[in-house]
């Protein structure tokens, strides 16, 4: 490609204009010719507009905004009449219904047996026992179960428990400075384990508190 006095020959006869320029046969692409790469080396070399430097270093004084840091999941899901949600960096799947085999002299109201789940055995646990709440009403009628999941969910890997729950939304993403305090309480209710309350269009779930449930869940199981 041959240099002109401009050096913006790629748009003329290059690869951006009629491709007439007879090194494109030998060259493929423009950029592979020198006279490109010595103008893109220019670019990169040219000293920057005033201000410029002034002005990026403002903005990056001024650190990510705070609503970058602040965005979290959960997945969405129904206790009883409860509507909670579980961060989902905890979150380790979602099951169907299946069947729970009891512990001998371990099974009891929270420690529900265990079961399988993607060939591997888990322990069950019931969370509406957790928080107090009450299973969906008529939940052992094979008819009135087809809303019925199981969550996984653990901290790690090794420390994943599976529980029952009535009904499961789905994933719903939001702001952490959107979320309301959750009313005072006394430490067997509810709302003991929640952080904190959001607002949905048609509900409003507490927002589980990770630490917590999973330090109540380890103490389960040990």
């Amino acid at each position: 490609m041959f240099e002109t006095e401009n050096q913006t020959c790629w748009r003329e006869i290059g690869f951006a204009g009629d491709m007439s320029c007879p090194r494109l046969e030998e060259l493929v692409h423009c950029r592979n010719c020198p006279v490109f790469i010595r103008a893109g080396h220019g670019l990169l070399d040219r000293e920057p507009p005033e201000g410029y430097l002034e002005e990026s270093a403002a903005l990056l004084s001024q650190g990510k905004p705070s609503h970058a840091r602040a965005e979290q999941s959960v997945m969405v899901f129904r206790l009883g009449s409860e509507w909670v949600g579980l961060p989902t960096p905890s979150l380790r799947g979602v099951f169907e219904e299946r069947t729970i085999r009891p512990i001998p002299h371990r099974t009891g109201k929270l420690l529900l047996g265990v079961s399988v789940a993607q060939g591997q055995i888990y322990p069950c646990i019931s969370v509406h026992g957790l928080l107090g709440v009450l299973p969906e009403a008529g939940g052992t009628k094979r008819s009135l179960r087809i809303f019925k999941r199981f969550l996984a969910a653990g901290k790690k890997e090794a420390e994943t428990v599976i529980f029952p729950v009535d009904e499961v939304q789905g994933v719903v993403r939001f702001n952490e400075n959107t979320l309301e305090q959750p009313p005072m309480t006394v430490s067997r209710s509810p709302a003991a384990y929640i952080k904190g309350i959001l607002a949905l269009r048609d509900k409003r779930v507490g927002v589980l508190d990770e630490e917590l449930l999973f330090s109540s869940l380890d103490k389960i199981i040990r």
